[in-house]
């Protein structure tokens, strides 16, 4: 079973460097989706040719594959069948709905204290790594990947995901598994990923950091939650005095629009892959809506695409891996889990991580 161990710490600590094994064929998103789809497949043939134990019921998980099944099969006999076309979307969707369901069938198989605690160890390093250079973009020293977005901006941070939103989303999640780390080198770590959420001038990213950073502080010792009162009275007024903080490109007034266009299927959702296809038939660029192929909400594009179906399902998920996680003893490793669902949890409101894998493999 070594190499499938092997095989995760590999696959999960090797997301933040896939951008560079794509040669330049790849943009560093893609580099991410085919590591992480090549990875999956290793990991599941090894599983498969040597399981470990059975599968645990998961009541949730399942009505939801029977649910996005059935959506994707309707809409597979209307567009391949019935219109004789084929959507590169539709089946990236599937693409991706599989992968996740092998990654949490293998991981549930194989995964245990120990081999969870070596993959977060491999990850912080590697985090570790990612933080550096973080410092080295901001000082203006970066050559490969500040040119993918705002190339006019010499120090601008990005990390290897290419986007200084998507890479503070990364650091937030980082925080808690450097905590995690026993020795005190990893704490100054933790505090050079907080500081550098700065020049990502990410609000979102800020506030879910310091709610992981404060969960953790609090399950650990419940004397800091007197200190955690007033940040969040300091964090509360700073949100009101600054609404536009969390709305970067007028993200509450597109929200509304994109409601509008689907108020009428609600209830079972405008499909799998709705959005970012109804983007690429916006010609006009000027048009309020062009480009906007993510909502950067997850919770609401799960109820455009998926309807009010979907996000119950989703929503009776997230409650029963809460249900799970309270009934375990508190270890400082059950603890960092916990802060990664809140960080992950509070990115999803304002942010797309369910859509790149290198963030959406913390949500796994």
């Amino acid at each position: 079973m070594i190499w499938g161990q092997l095989g995760w710490i590999v696959f999960l600590a090797g997301l933040p460097l896939a951008p560079l094994c794509g040669f330049g064929l790849l943009d560093p998103w893609n580099a991410q989706t085919a590591w992480a789809v090549s990875c999956v497949i290793v990991l599941l043939g090894v599983a498969l040719a040597h399981p470990m134990k059975p599968l645990p019921i998961n009541r949730p998980l399942g009505w939801l594959l029977v649910y996005l099944g059935l959506c994707w099969w309707v809409r597979w006999q209307t567009v391949m069948v019935l219109k004789q076309s084929t959507s590169i979307l539709l089946l990236l969707s599937l693409l991706h709905v599989l992968a996740g369901l092998c990654f949490y069938w293998v991981a549930v198989m194989q995964w245990d204290d120990t081999l969870l605690h070596r993959i977060l160890k491999a990850v912080a390093c590697v985090g570790a790594v990612s933080v550096a250079y973080g410092y080295l973009q901001w000082a203006g020293l970066d050559e490969l990947f500040r040119n993918y977005e705002r190339s006019d901006i010499r120090r601008h941070v990005v990390g290897t995901v290419a986007n200084d939103s998507h890479f503070g989303s990364y650091l937030a999640l980082m925080i808690p598994v450097f905590l995690l780390q026993e020795r005190f080198r990893w704490k100054l770590i933790a505090a050079a990923a907080f500081v550098l959420l700065w020049p990502c001038q990410s609000a979102v990213a800020l506030v879910a950091a310091v709610l992981g950073a404060g969960f953790v502080l609090v399950a650990r010792d419940r004397r800091w939650l007197w200190a955690a009162i007033p940040f969040a009275l300091i964090g509360a007024i700073w949100l009101w005095m600054e609404p536009h903080a969390l709305n970067p490109h007028g993200r509450f007034q597109t929200w509304g629009q994109f409601l509008d266009l689907a108020n009428r299927h609600l209830i079972r959702g405008m499909g799998q892959g709705w959005v970012a296809a109804f983007s690429t038939t916006i010609t006009d660029m000027d048009h309020p809506l062009a480009r906007w192929k993510h909502l950067h909400n997850e919770y609401l594009q799960i109820l455009i695409e998926l309807g009010v179906i979907g996000l119950v399902l989703v929503g009776w998920g997230i409650l029963d891996a809460m249900r799970r996680w309270w009934r375990l003893t508190k270890t400082p490793l059950v603890i960092t889990l916990g802060a990664i669902g809140v960080v992950f949890f509070a990115l999803s409101s304002l942010n797309f991580v369910m859509h790149l894998w290198q963030l959406s493999s913390f949500g796994l």
